[in-house]
């Protein structure tokens, strides 16, 4: 594992901490989630999200905001896969656990994990033929993630993505109210929290939150974006997207989910 750490940047502290708490339950964590908010599980969601992809012999395949390794594992996994698979999260404590499954594995090619921000990546141009992020968008500023991926991958790579999205609610004036009270009342809570003992937290709309992790999720709401405006972004930044599709949000104040599949047009547009 390649540790990075002159990549981080002040902004991603407060991601790295959240994160850092939640490595040792991450993925029972995000299977809880994600049945709560679409009623699908860890494990079919990134089936989906894999569905997407077309492998070659040789490639070379990079998972961005890789966490504890899932997407890398699965693909390493596969039978008869002939590809270079990298996996790079900027949390240290993530990579570890990441670490210590993929030893645990023991699959033919291991995945090579690298920590680094997403948004200022060690990596040379046009190294990849495929990128991957799952779950891990709505923690970055997407247009300077978007840029890197495009940097990064060759010129006709493929980038997938699968992550929540904005639904037209909360696009609307009473969703953005929501969403302001919903702000509010996490700072509340976390103000709130700061008199109990350290790591008590707390629950909103059945997520139990660390203060670390609501201050990360409230961060984390400017970064959503709805399939039309991930359209459009992909499209101004020299993509062309070929698939797109959305999982349903059970309650309208959740986030939905969005997987697509986009395709790099060629050198970046100034």
């Amino acid at each position: 594992m390649v540790v990075r750490k002159e990549f981080y940047v002040e902004e991603q502290a407060i991601v790295i901490e959240a994160f850092t708490e939640l490595a040792p339950t991450y993925e029972e964590a995000v299977d809880y989630e994600l049945q709560l908010f679409w009623g699908v599980g860890y494990d079919d969601f990134v089936s989906r999200l894999l569905g997407m992809l077309e492998i070659s012999p040789g490639d070379r395949i990079l998972d961005v905001a890789t966490g504890t390794a899932v997407i890398p594992r699965r693909l390493a996994a596969r039978p008869g896969i002939d590809a270079h698979i990298v996996g790079l999260d900027i949390t240290p404590g993530m990579l570890e656990r990441a670490q210590q499954k993929i030893t645990a594995g023991a699959a033919a090619r291991p995945p090579e994990l690298i920590c680094a921000s997403a948004m200022q990546m060690p990596l040379p141009d046009d190294s990849f033929d495929v990128v991957i992020c799952g779950l891990g968008t709505h923690h970055m500023d997407v247009a300077e993630l978007i840029s890197e991926v495009k940097r990064v991958l060759r010129p006709g790579g493929t980038f997938v993505m699968a992550d929540v999205c904005a639904n037209a609610f909360w696009r609307s004036p009473m969703g953005v109210l929501m969403l302001r009270v919903l702000i509010a009342y996490y700072g509340w809570m976390l103000r709130r929290s700061a008199s109990k003992p350290s790591g008590s937290g707390f629950e909103v709309c059945g997520l139990k939150m660390t203060e670390h992790r609501a201050e990360a999720e409230i961060e984390a709401f400017k970064h959503v974006l709805t399939s039309a405006e991930w359209r459009d972004l992909l499209q101004n930044m020299g993509f062309h997207c070929q698939e797109m599709s959305e999982i349903p949000a059970l309650r309208r104040i959740f986030p939905g989910g969005l997987i697509l599949k986009a395709v790099a047009n060629g050198a970046l547009p100034v």
